[in-house]
């Protein structure tokens, strides 16, 4: 970063205004830039504005305020494979919800805590399908053309919005927002041109995002076709032959049921919970101190394989890099060691027919997979040289997964840098490239 960007950023982190630049209610922005209104800039629509000849036998397309919730992306292509949401009949009782053209921005009015109030999406609609937004939503339609379409869904999650939608954001156990309220808030907007060359190097980097998420999407499907093919001996590693063994689960491999108090252990002790495990990634997303815990743990050693034994259908796997313990929902599975190696029963509980067998659990609410099903399931291995050699091919798909993951994540922060500089003027654009404010 230069000196004078970093200057800048110091200056206004302190309240100071620096060359260039002036104080409005959003905050301290660029000189040349014009503090509006959302009720300047939008018309925020009611009714159905649909023609008679749009409507099918089929249904409408019906964007949901859940659905917007769910939603990563701050955008929605209408007319692309993308396109998931579900389709509606429309009868007098659909009365009042909007029709969606190319460039209106959805907000959802309602969410369980005032983060989440102000999430929305910018629908691009250039065919003009029929598309409608249904309750708990509040879409707003372009009143002025000074607002780049593609800026649209930028500027949105900017800490100057952000700020506005929680303060204007009311209710206890469920907080929503009003269209007046949406109305009232302010944005400092640069030139039409400013905001498209923002909008084009933002958007290069969306680009690359999602670039690299196909390419970890393509390396999952290989690492899956490899174990469909590798671990039902279907596709044989060069070098090996002969019959594969076929066991009792349980007879060749061990739950091991080692419980302890935590409180007892070493302070560096670590305690694996459900919650740290994270769903069909076999990594963790952090742990905790089993000396903090109150209620017996059971004992696993490095080497051991964690499963996740309540609601199995999650896939929540582990193969343990060192000693701790984890929570009594967790099954700690451990090869028999003259029969199956660690790492090729870590790949195993991944496989679907394990999966199946898991999922004939016991519950229906909290159901928890059942022992005395999974142990009596037939289990095919190959000798241990095999077993190592097909575990070594996995990892290495494995580390090549995590590696194009940590590179998708470090995209992403260096997005996100980007925007704040961009989207607050702090760092001005050129034709050219990204330059300091004069």
């Amino acid at each position: 970063m230069k000196p004078e960007i970093k200057r800048r950023i110091e200056q206004i982190q302190h309240g100071e205004v620096p060359e260039g630049y002036q104080r409005t209610k959003a905050g301290i922005v660029p000189i040349d830039w014009m503090e509006r209104s959302f009720d300047n800039l939008f018309n925020f629509a009611k009714g159905l504005s649909i023609p008679r000849d749009k409507l099918t036998k089929e249904g409408i397309n019906y964007l949901h305020y859940g659905d917007i919730h769910m939603r990563e992306k701050t955008y929605l292509h209408v007319n692309s494979e993308e396109n998931t949401m579900p389709k509606i009949q429309l009868d007098s009782a659909f009365f009042g919800f909007v029709a969606l053209e190319d460039g209106d921005i959805v907000f959802a009015d309602a969410s369980e805590d005032n983060k989440g109030i102000g999430k929305a999406v910018v629908v691009y609609n250039q065919e003009r399908r029929p598309v409608i937004a249904g309750l708990h939503t509040i879409v707003a339609k372009d009143k002025t053309k000074d607002l780049f379409r593609d800026y649209k869904r930028y500027f949105l999650h900017t800490k100057y919005i952000r700020m506005q939608f929680e303060f204007y954001a009311t209710g206890v156990s469920i907080f929503g927002v009003t269209k007046d309220s949406i109305s009232r808030m302010r944005i400092p907007l640069p030139s039409l041109i400013e905001q498209k060359k923002i909008a084009e190097i933002l958007t290069t980097w969306d680009k690359a995002i999602e670039l690299k998420e196909q390419l970890i999407a393509e390396k999952k499907q290989q690492k899956k076709w490899l174990m469909q093919n590798l671990l039902t001996g279907e596709i044989r590693l060069p070098g090996f032959s002969g019959e594969w063994e076929e066991s009792i689960f349980g007879e060749v491999v061990k739950q091991v049921n080692n419980r302890v108090t935590p409180s007892t252990l070493a302070e560096d002790v670590i305690c694996i919970e459900l919650e740290h495990i994270v769903q069909e990634m076999g990594r963790l997303r952090g742990y905790t101190k089993a000396v903090f815990q109150k209620s017996t743990k059971n004992v696993f050693k490095k080497g051991d394989v964690l499963f996740g034994k309540l609601r199995p259908y999650l896939k929540k796997y582990y193969f343990a890099t060192s000693f701790g313990v984890c929570s009594s929902e967790i099954w700690v599975l451990r090869g028999i060691p003259q029969f199956i190696n660690n790492r090729f029963l870590f790949y195993f509980v991944q496989s679907t027919d394990f999966i199946k067998n898991c999922n004939a659990s016991t519950g229906s609410k909290m159901p928890r997979a059942d022992w005395s099903l999974v142990s009596n399931m037939a289990m095919l291995y190959p000798p241990l040289p095999e077993q190592i050699a097909i575990a070594e091919i996995l990892s290495t798909a494995d580390r090549e997964i995590d590696l194009h993951e940590k590179q998708l994540e470090e995209f992403k922060k260096q997005k996100k840098a980007l925007m704040q500089l961009l989207l607050t003027g702090i760092v001005r654009v050129t034709t050219k490239e990204v330059t300091p404010n004069a």
